[in-house]
């Protein structure tokens, strides 16, 4: 079993700054294939939510599921 959360944080002094989020695997903050932000373990919302889509539509289009989607998350993100 495995527990996964999703952090967001958005500053209250600029509501108009980008929306951050940080995932947690079991407990423990997660470092992800995508462009750093000033923030350690914080990445912007928008450049998750594009490599976890384009992560998910590789699984539901494979016939191997859930093990392309492990093997998709280890490799780099692209812009």
């Amino acid at each position: 079993a495995a527990n996964i959360q999703l952090v967001f944080y958005r500053n209250p002094k600029n509501p108009k700054a980008d929306l951050l989020v940080k995932a947690l695997l079991n407990e423990e903050e997660a470092t992800m294939p995508l462009p750093a932000t000033s923030t350690p373990f914080y990445y912007r919302w928008t450049d998750f939510k594009k490599f976890y889509l384009a992560r998910l539509n590789l699984t539901i289009s494979s016939n191997n599921g859930f093990s392309d989607f492990i093997k998709a998350t280890q490799q780099p993100y692209k812009r």
